[in-house]
């Protein structure tokens, strides 16, 4: 009874140790995929190898017929995963009718992450009875069966949960390629297609000749199946995007046995169907299943350390002794063949937890897009979007308002503005396949450079220093992309510049007299034409952001911002204070509701006002002044 509860209580601390490293992870995950958003598809590197790489990826992920063995025994590079997650953003955004470049889809995922790590943790009822009836099964196998019979018992259930863990990564792993390679194959352009030619011949030497249809064109009949299979697949495509259906390994069958169109029809069926028992159980089945993983991965560990690790390596040998437990400790080698047996049994548990991080990761994925997208998240992440650029909006407002830190952002020089960068950075791409992926059409070397670029105020810190780091462009492009957000606020007439009336009308909000307005557009108007253009007002952000940096004090910066929305000056910002402020007068759509619920997520007293205090880590979790 003790070695049970002792079990028990072991089990629990290596739950939870486990749970707490899947938050780890969980912070991994989420850097990956602020990256993913912030960093430019093809480099100077990918340039200099003739994009091999890239068409590598591009081949494995537009393969029509990928199959569990696929996702098991190919290895997917980084560009083929990048690649997936830029389609399954612009999926999903065309699904959500959002803005390609505006939705911050890494922070949406973020929000499914940490709710999933939640739930991980959670366990059900019906876990439970099934973690019963496996262990009254292994406690019959232990009465019935000698010492070592029993560890490899033990031992083989660890590699069969390890192989658990790989088949349901390969299971989320081909969801995702089957939702996102008709995307990618609708945007292909016949100039990038012939770039493939020689990746699809290097993967040809990884796969086995029978799983590429190769047709004669000498064979009239050949030919006319060819086609036929063509037709097949072009109306299976065109039902999967447009229709957010997908095809199952029984439609697969059935394109490669020339069934009729009537008959392939019927067995194309809804996203959910992709996942195991979708169409009763949506993703919750899976999800168990992983849960499940989990869980058995502690209970192996902690029964083998308490149960049998003793046994294995510190076993009170006796040579006159011939009872089972002495015949076992003989015939595994004693303590040497213990000691091997034992670092045999201790990597299932190393194989699960490694494969957990990309399984939850890729489970999230799948978990939160299609018919599954939550538009709870998506509200939320708008919802901060809008808040972060009316705060960035007043961290402008701020400077222009004190005439000293005017003064003194204007005598910053930059020495990474735009037109310095060397004309090596700005390669364009090989192909116009990228940018019709990322739901861009400008032409510019610059855009073409960063046709992945999609940057956000919810883009890492972390992520935007290493492309400032790699890719000088690829970083201007995300600084402009968000810059564009808070210039629009001062563009009231989107016409895309500022003129007097406008600076005005916002301004004026912030007791900024008729002179000092003047001053201002007079040391932004570079060309002096009477407006401010985007490229006007983005070579002042830039010296904001380096006065920011180097001289300015986030404290003070806060408490006068703090003041500025604090308008009868009570110490605390209300919910209609802070509304007036970014809604009315920086006229950022945001509702009063909205309002509250920022002003809830922070409110420690719950009194529905923010103190200074709260209102700090409001700015330092926006990263306003970082």
């Amino acid at each position: 009874g003790e070695q049970v509860h002792m079990v028990l209580f072991l089990v629990m601390i290596v739950f939870l140790l486990q749970a707490v490293f899947m938050g780890k992870f969980g912070e991994s995950i989420q850097n990956k995929w602020n990256l993913w958003e912030a960093k430019p598809l093809l480099s100077e590197k990918d340039a200099g190898n003739g994009y091999k790489e890239f068409r590598t990826a591009f081949y494995q992920a537009t393969k029509e017929h990928a199959t569990f063995r696929d996702m098991i025994f190919i290895n997917y590079n980084q560009k083929h995963n990048m690649l997936v997650h830029t389609a399954t953003r612009l999926k999903f955004i065309q699904e959500a009718n959002l803005k390609a470049s505006d939705f911050d889809f890494a922070r949406y995922l973020s929000v499914a992450l940490g709710v999933t790590l939640g739930e991980l943790v959670e366990i059900p009822v019906k876990t439970w009875f099934i973690l019963e009836g496996l262990l009254l099964f292994f406690w019959r196998c232990e009465l019935a069966f000698v010492p070592n019979a029993r560890i490899v018992l033990w031992i083989l259930t660890g590699y069969c949960t390890a192989a658990a863990a790989y088949l349901v990564h390969a299971k989320v792993k081909l969801i995702l390629h089957q939702y996102t390679a008709p995307l990618i194959r609708e945007h292909h352009s016949d100039a990038f297609h012939a770039t493939t030619s020689q990746a699809e011949l290097e993967q040809q030497k990884l796969e086995e000749p029978s799983s590429f249809i190769k047709v004669s064109t000498a064979d009239p009949k050949l030919v006319k199946k060819k086609k036929s299979l063509v037709k097949k697949n072009n109306i299976l495509q065109r039902f999967f995007f447009k229709n957010d259906q997908q095809n199952n390994a029984e439609a697969a069958r059935l394109i490669h046995t020339n069934s009729s169109d009537e008959e392939l029809g019927k067995h194309i069926h809804h996203y959910h169907d992709l996942f195991w028992y979708g169409h009763h159980f949506h993703a919750h089945f899976t999800f168990d299943v992983i849960r499940l993983i989990s869980l058995l991965t502690s209970i192996y560990s902690a029964i083998f350390v308490l149960v049998y690790f003793d046994d294995l390596v510190w076993y009170k040998f006796d040579p006159s002794d011939y009872s089972p437990e002495a015949k076992s400790w003989r015939a595994r080698g004693q303590r040497p063949g213990g000691i091997f047996i034992f670092l045999l049994a201790i990597i299932p548990p190393g194989i699960v937890v490694h494969k957990l991080k990309s399984i939850l990761e890729d489970f999230t994925v799948c978990a939160n897009i299609s018919e599954f997208k939550n538009r709870r998240y998506i509200e939320q992440v708008l919802r901060r979007q809008k808040t972060v650029a009316a705060f960035e909006c007043l961290k402008v407002v701020q400077c222009f308002r004190d005439p000293q830190m005017l003064e003194a952002v204007l005598a910053i020089q930059i020495d990474h503005d735009e037109q310095k960068i060397p004309e090596s950075k700005r390669s364009s791409s090989p192909t116009e396949f990228l940018i019709n992926l990322t739901g861009r059409s400008t032409t510019s070397p610059t855009t073409q450079k960063a046709y992945l670029t999609t940057s956000r105020r919810g883009t890492s810190i972390r992520a935007l220093e290493k492309i400032k780091d790699e890719d000088a462009a690829a970083y201007i492009e995300n600084q402009k992309t968000h810059w564009h957000r808070i210039f629009d606020l001062f563009d009231d007439d989107k016409e895309g510049s500022i003129d007097r009336q406008e600076m005005q009308n916002l301004l004026t909000n912030f007791k900024c007299d008729e002179e000092h307005i003047n001053r201002i557009i007079s040391v932004l108007d570079i060309d002096n034409d009477g407006t401010i253009t985007f490229d006007e007002f983005f070579s002042f952000a830039n010296k904001l952001e380096t006065y920011l940096e180097e001289h300015a004090d986030p404290e003070k910066l806060t408490a006068e911002m703090f003041d500025i929305i604090d308008s009868d000056a009570s110490g605390t910002i209300t919910v209609h204070e802070m509304h007036r402020v970014v809604a009315e007068m920086l006229g950022q759509d945001l509702s009063v509701e909205d309002v509250f619920n920022v002003i809830q997520d922070l409110d420690e007293d719950g009194n529905g006002e923010l103190d200074i205090e709260e209102f700090t880590i409001l700015l330092h979790r926006f990263r306003i002044y970082e």
